[in-house]
């Protein structure tokens, strides 16, 4: 069953019929009945009552179907929405529109549906892979591209990054940049998986600011990357991280510069409430008098 879906889409029908193969089998298959059509009938009435008896013949039936299941679909579930729970004449049976019911499915990311006669069925579905999870209007699994589709359970949750700062209604009107701004953010939740920080500091979410800015919500601490050059304020982060354990604080927010050299870090005491300011170079203790900001 469909689960709390997103959006609908469809799909092209993946593999054609073989009608060559199947235009023989119904010489041979039809041959007595459009003899009896010939003496009774003449030439036009043989074409009308030869496609009407093999659309009819049980020979043309669908009973070898090739189906594989996935961790969202059974078997049984992937033959019924191909239409092939209940008995199926193959020169009516439309693989189109098989293929679109296959990809209703929120889970499905690609179908195939070929027939090849008297008999036979293939169905090939491929399973969308979460890449993490985003807030719009609600929590939703999004995949690679930054497409969101379908609300995910406690268990599925597990392990995603995720994603906030979207907005529904700036979705709606564009989802195609809404898309592009996920996936960017997917891209620094995996850079800072790789980081020594990933550990020590888990990531609470990537978070989409104002201007197109790149946050980071790492436990108490707000990071403001900016919009480029993540990798290398990633590896300042680490620096700077390392600066404020060492003196036993922590930091309420940390704006990264632009120029790679500089942060500014607020700074708190782990055991108490008392804070103070303090801006950094990435590289050292020395502090630099201002913001330059992005």
């Amino acid at each position: 069953m469909a689960r709390n879906r997103f959006r609908g889409r469809g799909g092209p029908d993946a593999g054609p019929s073989r009608l060559q193969q199947g235009l023989r089998l119904v010489g041979r298959i039809a041959k007595p009945i459009l003899g009896t059509a010939v003496v009774l009938g003449g030439l036009t009435g043989v074409g009308v009552a030869g496609w009407k008896a093999v659309q009819r013949s049980p020979y043309f039936q669908a009973r070898q179907i090739d189906a594989e299941g996935s961790a969202h679909l059974t078997r049984e579930e992937v033959v019924a929405r191909a239409g092939l729970d209940e008995a199926v004449n193959l020169f009516k049976y439309e693989t189109e529109a098989a293929v679109e019911a296959l990809l209703a499915h929120p889970w499905v990311a690609t179908a195939t549906v070929e027939k090849s006669l008297p008999d036979h069925v293939r169905i090939r579905v491929e399973e969308r892979r979460p890449e993490g999870i985003v807030v719009l209007g609600g929590l939703y699994l999004v995949d690679g591209t930054g497409e969101p589709f379908a609300q995910p359970t406690p268990a599925e949750s597990v392990g995603l990054p995720l994603v906030t700062g979207v907005d529904r209604a700036a979705y709606q009107a564009d989802p195609k940049k809404a898309h592009r701004h996920i996936r960017d953010a997917l891209a620094v939740a995996r850079l800072y998986a790789q980081s020594p920080l990933a550990r020590r500091r888990p990531l609470s979410d990537v978070h989409l600011g104002e201007g197109g800015r790149t946050e980071l919500v790492v436990g108490r601490t707000r990071v403001v990357l900016g919009r480029t050059h993540f990798k290398q304020k990633l590896d300042g982060l680490v620096r700077i991280f390392d600066q404020l354990d060492a003196r036993k604080m922590d930091a309420t927010y940390i704006l990264m510069s632009a120029d790679l050299r500089r942060a500014i870090v607020k700074e708190v005491p782990r055991q108490d409430e008392q804070a103070g300011s303090l801006t950094l170079r990435a590289g050292d203790r020395e502090g630099a008098s201002k913001w330059p900001g992005k």
